[in-house]
Order: structure tokens, then sequence, then C-alpha cells
């Protein structure tokens, strides 16, 4: 018997196609539930107090599954035998977790699930959408959504991926409309994104959606076998003399262990082809064809936790969905296994430095992209656990990012035991666009570490905005006594807020628990100033230089709001802007011009100074400008 290391889940065990058990059932008409063996008629009764909802609860309720093991509400299989005995699967490791174990295709199981989806579903369209489709809300703290689920009930328990519950999210609505229409300029669309994010979930929810409609399909996630369903049924194909006449029926092909490369066969079709995230697989493949990439967004927390506990049995926990999706990622491969599983965590937050250090050795600067470029050299482990594959700004392209703040982290401390210094000026975290950020964030962890946790000693602030009438090469400077004191974290500008007023100590750091775009990394206040770091841009700030304002003005009305106007920029009270720079663009920022002259109108931004500082640098010497920096832009 075969449990599903991800999800808790019980898988069929091989059977004749002449005697079909209910899932999870033995010879002797008892069941396993992760290793614990039941009677039938105690697991009927746990089934069905399982799927009652306790009044006044705000738990969802599991849906009833038929052959679905249940356990209690402490999660205890529960056992009347005296004799049985609790065999608790091991935990997946590392390497399985990287796999896509749980749509490995067992042809004989796949193909009867095929069968009596088509003899089921096939034309029945919103009849039996009303049937399978429930809509639900559901909220986690202060946010409220609804969610759709949709259920093939009896007979599909290991349909989609050791389940027939999935979450139907508004993202698979997206990609349906995107997908590409059979033309003369493109004949196909590649799928990809974060492995585990449910590319293989999505090709079997659009395989439903065909059946539905009764639309004619091609099918395939195996290297020996193609599946085509039509009108008349389902029909198993060879790929060794299958070859089907040119139309633009679809063919939806998930490339997978068991299929690691696309086959010829169904070029004459139009092809939905789902990918690892990798370029090499699938950028030759979409180019060669016209075809678009379609890019699966990341999962949201919300909807990690909602399907954790409505299409998991028995339903996982939620503190522990929401630490895994912080730490780890929006990936409910993981999330899920990790609520199952909290030392399986552990054991891949330590894999994930032992990748880190072996990129690290090879390129540090692979750390810093924002594309999917095609290089000789890719860790087979770096799209798992350290970039996270989304929908660039623009919704035309796929970009990667650093995948979590904790990765962030290891990255930082990673590079500062390859090298120190001379590695971060060699890190090239701003060659990329403005608009991306994971060099960036790497960078940020870096530079506030080494500011607040740095040696004791007396640093300079230069001063990039000159007062009316002065000098060009008069520039101020202020002094910041490192290290910062250790940092208060919040969550959003109300959070803030709230420390800010039961801070006894001053000066007081405060950092963001989470990193997120609209925060300053760090704002340290003082009796007599209030200072803003900021790590995240280059000196070629005009693209994002009114988002930076836009801060500071969101700031200003919180202040307001709350009463706090002793805060507020002022003679008494100034406030600064600290751009963290690195060695390499020191000298671009010292003598970025025009800054007082560009700060746009307000009083209050009378009493806000631009500053520079290098943590790698201290106190600077300024001296005469350089000709080639004269035409430096701000």
């Amino acid at each position: 018997m075969t449990t599903a290391a991800f999800t808790g889940h019980v898988m069929l065990k091989v059977q004749s196609p002449h005697s079909i058990r209910p899932e999870g059932q033995l010879e002797d008409r008892s069941y396993m539930l992760r290793g614990a063996r039941l009677s039938g008629r105690k697991r009927r009764v746990l089934a069905e107090a399982e799927n009652v909802k306790e009044e006044g609860s705000s738990e969802v309720a599991p849906p009833k599954q038929t052959g679905q093991g249940c356990t209690d509400r402490t999660g205890v299989p529960p056992s009347d035998n005296k004799s049985s005995t609790l065999q608790v699967p091991a935990p997946p490791s590392p390497l399985q977790l990287m796999s896509n174990a749980p749509y490995q295709p067992n042809q004989l199981n796949l193909t009867q699930h095929l069968q009596a989806l088509h003899s089921k579903f096939w034309g029945q369209g919103d009849a039996a959408r009303a049937v399978i489709l429930h809509t639900e809300t559901h909220q986690l703290g202060k946010e409220i959504e609804k969610f759709t689920v949709l259920n093939l009930g009896p007979g599909f328990e290991t349909f989609f991926g050791g389940r027939s519950t999935i979450l139907v999210r508004e993202e698979y609505k997206r990609l349906i409309t995107a997908l590409s229409t059979p033309s003369d300029s493109a004949y196909g669309a590649g799928l990809i994104g974060q492995p585990g994010i449910g590319k293989s979930t999505f090709m079997h929810y659009l395989l439903v959606e065909r059946v539905l409609s009764g639309r004619r399909t091609m099918f395939q996630c195996d290297s020996d076998v193609i599946y085509e369903l039509d009108k008349d049924g389902v029909s198993t194909r060879s790929t060794l003399d299958f070859f089907p006449e040119p139309s633009r029926d679809w063919a939806l092909v998930d490339i997978s262990d068991s299929l690691a490369i696309p086959y010829e066969n169904l070029d004459s079709q139009f092809n939905i082809m789902a990918f690892r995230p990798a370029p090499e697989g699938w950028r030759n493949w979409c180019e060669s064809r016209r075809a678009a990439a379609g890019v699966v967004r990341p999962w949201t927390k919300h909807e990690i936790v909602y399907a954790g506990l409505r299409t998991c049995h028995p339903p996982l926990n939620a503190d522990r969905l929401q630490e895994a999706f912080d730490n780890h990622g929006p990936s409910p491969r993981l999330c899920f296994c990790f609520a199952q599983y909290p030392q399986c965590m552990v054991e891949w937050e330590r894999d994930t430095a032992r990748t880190i250090a072996e990129v690290a050795c090879k390129d540090h600067n692979l750390f810093a992209t924002s594309v999917l470029f095609v290089r000789e050299w890719d860790h087979p482990s770096l799209y798992h656990q350290v970039f996270l594959v989304d929908l660039s700004e623009t919704g035309l392209s796929p970009n990667v990012s650093i995948i979590t703040p904790l990765v962030v982290r290891l990255i930082a401390e990673e590079m500062d035991r390859q090298g120190g210094p001379k590695v971060w000026e060699e890190f090239d975290m701003f060659g990329c666009s403005p608009h991306h950020d994971s060099g960036r964030r790497i960078w940020a962890s870096h530079s506030m570490s080494a500011i607040i946790s740095g040696e004791a000693r007396q640093t300079k602030l230069r001063c990039i905005t000159r007062l009316p009438g002065a000098d060009r090469q008069t520039l101020e400077s202020a002094e910041l006594t490192l290290p910062l004191p250790h940092p208060v974290p919040y969550d959003d500008v109300e959070s803030w807020l709230q420390e800010l007023n039961k801070a006894r100590t001053c000066p007081t750091l405060f950092q963001p628990r989470v990193w997120i775009e609209s925060a300053f990394d760090s704002i340290l206040v003082t009796p007599n100033y209030i200072t803003f770091f900021e790590t995240t841009v280059s000196h070629h700030i005009g693209a994002t230089r009114a988002g930076l304002y836009g801060r500071l003005d969101a700031l200003v009305g919180a202040l307001t709001m709350a009463n706090l106007r002793g805060q507020l920029p002022s003679e008494s009270c100034k406030w600064r802007l600290v751009f963290v720079v690195p060695k390499c663009d020191l000298t671009a920022w010292v003598y970025v011009p025009k800054w007082r002259a560009e700060i746009p109108e307000g009083d209050w931004k009378e009493h806000l100074d631009l500053f520079v500082l290098c943590p790698e640098v201290g106190v600077l010497e300024i001296k005469e400008r350089p000709i080639s920096r004269c035409r430096v832009s701000a």
C-alpha cells in the first residue's frame, strides 16, 4: 500500500480491473489510514462524524470522500482492535519533495479514472458543474474571500494526485482565458511555473473542463501512452504508432519524471504543454512553434490555508501552513508536507543552505538574475529552493525572484562566508531592471545586518540634498553611531504606530516582519530625527522616486491621523531618507544632482534630507568631482 507523502491521503493499491475496492480497503474489508487499521463499520461512523460541522465552529468542514480515511478531532487515527499497530509512514526526503510523485501515472488507475470521467461527465456542461463545484466563504485574519472547490465524487479518489477534491483557483480561470487559440501564427502554449505550484492539477482540471464541454482532447503524461477522449469514449494509444490527423483539437501534455521530453506525435494538434521552469526545457519548444508561454502565478497565503483545510484529510493546521508559506514559499506541495511533517521543514532548510552554498561556489551572481536564461549550468534544486517563478509586471513574460525572506537571509550569510567585502563589491545586484528586486533584497539583508550588528563605530552619512544657494561642491554630512539597536518587528503601518507608542527606549529601530515593497527596510526613531533606510534602488532612481515619496506621504498621513504630530517632519524633528548603497555605486550616488529641486512641493518636505551610506566604507573623503560623473542623471 502506498501513502501519498505530501497530503496524507491514502493512495490506491494496484488492483485487478475486475476487483476494485474502495481506496484504503484491505482484502479483509478493513481499512488503512496513515498506517492504522480500521474496521469498515467504525470507518463509516467516523466518516459521518468528521463531516458534521460543529455548531458555531469557524472551521471549514472537509467534504465527504468515499474511500477517504478519517481521524478524530485530535488527528489521531482511532482503532477498535487491540492488536492493530500504528505504522506511521516516514516523512518524505527533500529529493522526494522535488519530484512530482503524486502525479506519477499508474496506467491502470488513470485509465479507469478517464473512462469513468467520460462515462459520467461527457458533454454534461453546466448541469454537472452545478453538482461538482461548490463556492464557500472563508476568513483568514481580516481577509474574507470566496473560494470554489471541485469534488468529482466517489471513484476519483486519486485523480488529482491523490485526491478527488481540489481548489479551483481564480488563476485557473485566468489561464484558460489567456491560452492562445489555434491560429496560423501560434499553434500551442507552454505552461510553466514553480515546482509544486499545481501545473499538473491544472492540466487535469483543464481535461475535466474539456470533457464537460464535450470536446475531443488528447492527453499524455507518460512516455508510452496517449489517451484520446472523444464522443465515442476513451482510447489508449501507443506513442509508437499514434500520429493523429492534423486538427485544432487540444492535446494536453504534462512533462514529468515519466515524460521527460515532449513527443512529436501530437504536433499536428493544438498543444498545451506543462513544463518544468528550467528554460532549457520550454524555451526552444515555444520559440520553434511560436507558442505563448503561460505562467502559473504563485498561490496566496489564504489559498494555501484554505486548500489545506478543505482538500486535505485530515485538515491541516492553519498556523503550520502559514509558517511554511512564510519560510519556504507558495508551493502547496511543500506547505502541505511541512504542515503534516514539521520535521521536514528543518531538513528542507538545511538542504536549501547546502544548495545555496553550491550555487555561490559556482557563481554568486546567479542569485541576482531576474529572467529565465538558458545557462550552461543550473543547480537542479535552484527553482525548488531558491527562485520563485512568477509573471512579469507586464503580464507578458516570466521572471524570477528569491523565493522568501528566509532564503534571502541564507544567501546573504553564505556570501559573507564565501569572501566578505570582496564578494559584495563584485555582486551585480543593480545590473538588472530597476523593477526587479532579487539581488537588491540580498543586498538589503546583508547591508542592514552590517549596520545593525556591525562593530561599534561612528560613520558618516553623506548628504545629497544641497541647501538653496549652496555651492555645487558643498556636501553636508551627519554622523551615525553603529551598531544600531536590536530591531522591533512590525507588520504594517498600523502596527508600526502601535509599536511606536509602546517604545520605551531611544533610539528605537523598527523593521517590517516580512519584507514588502511598500515598506522601508528600517526606521530609526530618535528624539531629534527619524531615519528611513532604503536599500533597494540604484542611482538610476527616476523610476522609483515617486514610490519613495508616496511612502513618506502615507506615513505623514498615518502619524497625523494617530495624533502623533510630534513625530512629523519639522525643525525639531528632521526626517532623513538614507540610501544604503554598495561601494561600486557610491561615487555615482554622491554626485547625483538636483535632489533638492526635484523633491515634490510641500511644507513638510523642506524638513527632509536625503543621505547616502555605504556600510563597507565608513568615513569617505569626498574629492573633487570627476568629469566622467558630470552627466550622471537622477
